[in-house]
């Protein structure tokens, strides 16, 4: 048994399940990179990759996200569903994201709401111009505990305001909602859109 613990183990580690990881994960990953891709075409390839729609996809999709938005990752959103112009995302109560109040900070809430709007405008903006975010709005509307979910619907301007200008804004909201499915903040979000 110490022997199968210490030697066999992980030499089948590092024979087997490394390889299989760099060919079924990492290769497919780096290609798709390179184009560029918009989130939702990132996210289906993970969920297409082998145990893509396990923990093992969320998980890879959690440390895509740590690369790409340090400060959303510290929440650990999971990514539920996603098309074109929608975004659902979630998380789940834990220690880092408490406050005095046994209750889940507000600041964790924004950052989800933040993140799934976000995701949803990247998804829709993605190479027809710049986004930044200019006002946020919040009405807490109560205690949320658990695991609590973000739905972002939208439809993003296609053009600018104006002919002349190549700007334009643009507001959206979404709710954020616990297991009970009762809103627990509604979040409104202004956008500057800068097309190419």
């Amino acid at each position: 048994m110490i022997h199968f613990l210490f030697v066999t183990l992980p030499v089948l580690v590092i024979l087997v399940l490394i390889p299989s990881f760099i060919y079924f994960y990492a290769i497919p990953l780096y290609k798709l990179s390179k184009t560029n891709p918009r989130p939702y075409t990132l996210w289906k390839k993970v969920r297409s990759l082998p145990l893509g729609n396990t923990i093992l996809g969320t998980t890879l999709m959690h440390y895509l996200i740590l690369f790409s938005s340090p400060y959303s990752a510290s929440i650990s959103p999971v990514i539920d569903s996603m098309s074109v112009n929608s975004v659902q995302v979630s998380m789940n109560e834990r220690f880092s994201v408490r406050n005095p109040f046994s209750s889940i900070h507000l600041a964790a809430i924004i950052n989800l709401a933040e993140f799934a709007i976000g995701l949803n405008i990247s998804n829709q903006m993605h190479g027809v111009g710049k986004f930044i975010p200019t006002d946020l709005k919040v009405d807490f509307v109560k205690k949320a505990r658990g695991r609590v979910s973000c739905t972002s619907v939208a439809d993003v301007p296609t053009g600018p305001d104006n002919s002349n200008d190549k700007k334009a804004t643009y507001q959206t909201e979404a709710e954020v909602k616990d297991s009970n499915n009762e809103v627990v903040a509604k979040v409104a979000v202004t956008w500057s859109l800068l097309f190419n």
